[in-house]
């Protein structure tokens, strides 16, 4: 498989290890439902941020975690920003806790803190961080 994605540009082979290539980035780009949201909020997010003198962030949910589609830099000297493509649980970020806001009650119930970048349980009875889905965590 290693080889297969290679051979397409989607990994390049710096020594004995693969980097992912940029047009594994630029293919998830061009999907157009985030493509469209994107497209349509920079001009309002641009006017935002110069209105509000910060930086901030679009996410969108996705597989019970928070995904960044698009990052907006604050107009003043220094800002805070997330890097497009981060996914950070649902429960770690003010972003993610927005999101369950408006859900409904039953759905915000089943989200359980998970870990952004593995998707790893992280409550207290499953300290072992347990996969959601298996039957050591029992969240799933």
């Amino acid at each position: 498989m290693v080889v297969t994605l290679e051979a397409r540009g989607y990994l390049l082979a710096i020594g004995d290890r693969y980097v992912l290539s940029l047009l594994l980035f630029q293919l998830a780009h061009r999907y157009q439902p985030v493509r469209s949201l994107v497209t349509t909020a920079l001009p309002l997010m641009t006017q935002l941020a110069n209105d509000v003198k910060q930086s901030f962030h679009l996410c969108v949910y996705q597989d019970r975690r928070v995904l960044i589609v698009a990052g907006m830099e604050s107009p003043e000297r220094w800002g805070f920003s997330l890097k497009v493509g981060t996914l950070i649980g649902m429960t770690d970020t003010a972003s993610g806790q927005v999101l369950m806001a408006f859900q409904e009650e039953l759905e915000r119930k089943m989200h359980v803190p998970v870990d952004g970048a593995s998707g790893r349980c992280k409550t207290a009875c499953c300290g072992s961080g347990a996969d959601q889905g298996t039957r050591t965590c029992t969240h799933a």
